[in-house]
């Protein structure tokens, strides 16, 4: 029953892509395609593209990988990419300019948003020399994680001088503090009413920043409004913040 209520609940996001792909009021721009809408995802309208199943944070991403950094243009850029995307991955994977390592805890994914990675470890103990990639991604993952801190020292520990982490949380930008989840009644009724998954070990406020340079990086953070004028095109929200982490 439960196989056939995934085969009709694909079939009927395959027919709703070919209805709302005869209009164009909004484009992807990861794989280029238009339509009418994007699909509802979560409860968010606007949110995943029929075609290339891009989240509102992947297409973020992929506008700031290609306008803000070198990432396609420089020879021999070594990326290691955490939970990779499904959308993000094959862009990054054929690019001749890129060595692409792809990683993650588990290989038992949501194979609808995600792709099986390269090699199965936790960011909290990334099995690569010191001083290995010039660039690292990872989206949505820390806030899975029970030691941020020794994640986001170990993206540290592997990035070369000089190079680029690139991460993004669940995060709210009206809360100053982050809230740390635990096994009270209270936490987990907090959860329960906002909708928050079971897994989730925290929920972010602004005080991420400091979080990551505590591990000694030098952060600046972008929202889609600094990388698009028209955002409502692109399916982009301006809560999904991609914050830039230079390794000194």
């Amino acid at each position: 029953m439960a196989t056939l209520k995934k085969h009709i609940k694909h079939l009927l996001f395959y027919l709703e892509g070919l209805y709302a792909s005869r209009k164009t009021y909004v484009s992807c721009p990861i794989c280029k395609h238009s339509y009418s809408h994007f699909y509802t995802y979560n409860a968010r309208k606007n949110a995943l593209c029929f075609h290339c199943r891009s989240l509102e944070r992947d297409r973020s991403l992929h506008i700031f990988l290609e306008k803000r950094t070198d990432i396609f243009s420089r020879p021999n850029v070594k990326l290691l990419h955490f939970a990779p995307e499904i959308s993000l991955y094959p862009v990054l994977k054929r690019s001749v300019t890129i060595d692409y390592v792809t990683a993650d805890l588990s290989v038992t994914l949501n194979n609808y948003l995600q792709v099986v990675p390269d090699y199965v470890m936790s960011v909290t103990d990334i099995k690569f020399d010191d001083n290995t990639f010039d660039y690292l991604i990872c989206n949505h993952v820390l806030d899975d994680v029970d030691d941020d801190a020794k994640a986001l020292n170990e993206f540290y520990r592997v990035l070369k001088r000089g190079g680029t982490a690139i991460l993004s949380v669940p995060l709210n930008l009206n809360l100053a503090e982050t809230i740390e989840f635990d096994e009270s009644p209270e936490k987990i009724a907090w959860k329960k009413n906002m909708n928050i998954s079971f897994e989730n070990k925290r929920y972010y406020g602004t005080d991420v920043k400091a979080r990551m340079e505590k591990a000694g990086f030098d952060v600046k953070h972008l929202t889609a409004a600094v990388l698009v004028e028209d955002m409502e095109k692109q399916g982009l929200r301006t809560q999904d913040v991609i914050y830039v982490c230079f390794k000194k």
